[in-house]
């Protein structure tokens, strides 16, 4: 991860599990990298196209909601715009700026994650995941093995993955 982020890539943290989410969200935040932790959307690699439009769409209401533009459609127009923001903000909140397909992926829970490594798999996505003893981990290319439930457990892997991308980060500043 670290070489892949001082190279210029980026890591797509993915934990939508309720104990790996808040901690993920931190470590997004704490590196500027994208994110999902509310709901793997299928198709969010392998159909990036289609999700950029999406994403683009959702900007573009964001941009009417700030200049007040909203306000020019009738309620029940106003207030659909708004419910499918609120669902759209669910969905895209942490890809909203990646831009293009991530370098490498992070996982939390490779199991509860399985489309979402079959679509990094697909697209030829290197993912480093923390892989339980429920869990197959031949299907990722980079297994960690340990507990993926545990609050504790998962909290330690992700720092330790959030000081390898700084460490990435600060390589690429450096160049």
């Amino acid at each position: 991860l670290e070489d892949t982020v001082a190279n210029g890539g980026n890591v797509l943290l993915v934990g939508t599990k309720r104990q790996a989410q808040d901690i993920v969200r931190e470590a997004a935040s704490a590196t500027n990298m994208p994110f999902c932790v509310d709901r793997w959307l299928g198709g969010t690699l392998t159909n990036y196209e289609t999700v950029k439009k999406s994403i683009a769409k959702y900007k573009k209401y964001q941009q009417m909601d700030t200049a007040g533009e909203l306000g020019k459609f009738s309620r029940k127009e106003e207030s659909a715009i708004r419910r499918e923001m609120a669902r759209m903000q669910r969905n895209f909140a942490g890809i909203v700026d990646m831009g293009d397909l991530p370098s490498a992926m992070f996982v939390v829970d490779v199991s509860h994650e399985a489309i979402a490594v079959a679509e990094a798999d697909r697209c030829g996505i290197p993912a480093v995941a923390l892989v339980d003893t429920n869990s197959d981990p031949t299907t990722v290319k980079f297994p960690i093995p340990g507990n993926d439930d545990a609050v504790k457990s998962i909290r330690i892997i992700v720092d330790t993955v959030v000081a390898a991308i700084q460490s990435g980060l600060a390589q690429r500043a450096s160049r």
